[in-house]
Formats: structure tokens, sequence, C-alpha cells
């Protein structure tokens, strides 16, 4: 699957913005065959989100700098994104999850050993989406991530630019995982 990020990063320029971002993103991704994060390969500058033709090479055109329109649309996008996100795991765990006590109690009563519970796992799924969410986990999910902060909410990095650092970029990142 793909899911659009848009990552934020500073740096002198929108090519070293996106490099910055690239070489991030590898060394989290670790060594090949053993891949260390949520997603297994991407493009920097927008994959399948870019405006440019050659969509999958590494390309700037879709990168933005702290006071271009694209750059507060960017944070709208991943905002809304994140907010249809957060509903549809809520909608979803409404129904998997109906009455958590019962399941709970049902868990303790069949809980013997070592044995994993896979009947629950897949009803506990949307909990632990939730919690990883409301946690600031940095996944899939998050449609926003601050490299320079490890953040995956705009905090840090809207306090730095009102504090005066306007050398902020955001990399669109089409992930795969």
């Amino acid at each position: 699957m793909h899911c659009i990020q848009y990552v934020a990063v500073r740096a002198e320029d929108k090519d070293s913005a996106l490099a910055k971002v690239r070489d991030y993103l590898e060394t989290a991704m670790g060594p090949e065959d053993t891949y260390a994060s949520w997603y297994d390969w991407f493009v920097t500058g927008g994959g399948r989100w870019s405006s440019d033709p050659d969509s999958y090479q590494d390309t700037s055109v879709d990168v933005a700098a702290l006071g271009e329109p694209k750059f507060d649309e960017y944070v709208e996008k991943a905002k809304a994104y994140k907010e249809s996100e957060y509903k549809e795991i809520i909608e979803y765990a409404k129904k998997q999850v109906v009455d958590l006590n019962a399941m709970l109690d049902e868990i303790q009563t069949k809980a013997v050993g070592l044995e994993p519970l896979f009947e629950f796992s897949m009803r506990l799924y949307p909990l632990s989406q939730l919690y990883k969410m409301t946690g600031g986990d940095w996944g899939h999910f998050s449609y926003f991530y601050d490299v320079e902060n490890e953040a995956t909410h705009t905090e840090y990095m809207v306090k730095s630019y009102q504090s005066g650092n306007s050398d902020w970029f955001i990399v669109p990142v089409d992930f795969h995982f």
C-alpha cells in the first residue's frame, strides 16, 4: 500500500531539503532486507502524488518552502488526512470492540500459558492503532513528520519558525508499506 507524508525539514534550499529527507529516511529504514521502519521503500518528492511527469524519480518540483502557499496547503492536507484517519479507525473500533469489558473477561478466561490469542488480535487492532496515533507514533497514519524534532505534529516546527527560523521546507514523500 502507499501513503503520502508531508515531511518537514530545515535546509538551505529545495534540493538540499529533498536530499536531507531522503538521507534521513534511508537511515531510518535500515540495511536492505532488515527494514527497521514501518515502510519498505519511498519516493522523495511525492511519487504518485507528484506533479512531475516522471513521478517515480526523486524530484524537488513539489517541495515547498516556508512562506509559499504550498507549504501551508501541505500542513492543512496532513491535518485533514489525519482527522479522517481518526474518524475511520474510531468507527472501526466501535464495530470491533462492542463490549470491551466482556472481551477482557473472555481474554482473561482463555489466556493460559504462552499461547497467543489470535482470535482477539483483529478485534483489538483498532485500539492498537488508536494507541499509536494518540501517542504520536510515526506510521502510515501520521501524514506529517518533522525530521528535525522527530515529531508527528507541527508544534515544534511552528515554534521554530515563529522564533525566526525561516529555513523550513516540506517535502512530500510517497511511502510504500
